[in-house]
């Protein structure tokens, strides 16, 4: 799907750059050395950019905003479905198109890699379900985290952020939120301008535990 200005804006959504994702896939690799064993799901998945740097073996999960992105998903054989993260509060696992994903959590298999939105939800948010369920804040990426790691609850969270989740004042609330908060285990930093966005600011790759 041909990605806008005015479309990025909305939903906070941009391309991961195959360099990046390749790398991420390497450093997952280093906590699990054989990722076939692994079910990997993506909430934010687009056109799958993080899921094709996986090996093709590897079982594959992707929910995502758009009807054109999920046929693209599906094209490339992954188990794909429409989905609202951040506003549809339908239970994830029930929402899947099989019972796969859901297996996968109960047999301790499941794997979160994913980039999800860079944007402060707008006022009128407080509508939305993680808004009203995890009213601690209003960036969008930090509510994907929470509801990854309270309702999906994979093995490893893997995903892509601004450093502000780790030391912005205004994330201060999100980061108490866990108590304790979920184990560091690795990840690495890359340049914005590398991502083809305006600004200079750090993009870090982390892999929780």
């Amino acid at each position: 799907m041909q990605m806008t200005t005015e479309h990025r804006k909305q939903t906070g959504a941009f391309y991961t750059p195959k360099m990046w994702a390749d790398k991420a896939v390497e450093y997952i690799r280093r906590v699990c050395p054989f990722l076939e064993e692994f079910v990997f799901y993506d909430p934010a998945a687009g056109e799958g950019a993080l899921l094709d740097a996986l090996p093709a073996t590897c079982e594959k999960y992707a929910s995502t905003l758009e009807p054109e992105d999920v046929e693209i998903l599906k094209s490339k054989g992954y188990k794909a479905w429409q989905f609202d993260f951040l506003r549809n509060d339908d239970n994830i696992f029930e929402t899947a198109p099989d019972d796969g994903l859901l297996r996968s959590y109960q047999e301790g298999r499941l794997i979160v890699f994913t980039n999800p939105p860079f944007f402060k939800c707008p006022a009128e948010s407080k509508t939305w379900y993680t808004r009203y369920t995890y009213p601690v804040t209003y960036d969008a990426t930090a509510l994907f985290l929470m509801r990854i790691m309270y309702e999906v609850m994979p093995v490893l969270t893997c995903s892509f952020s601004k450093i502000d989740i780790y030391q912005a004042p205004q994330l201060a609330a999100f980061r108490n939120e866990f108590n304790p908060m979920p184990r560091y285990i690795d990840g690495f930093i890359s340049p914005s301008m590398s991502w083809n966005l305006s600004g200079k600011f750090p993009i870090a790759f982390s892999i929780w535990l």
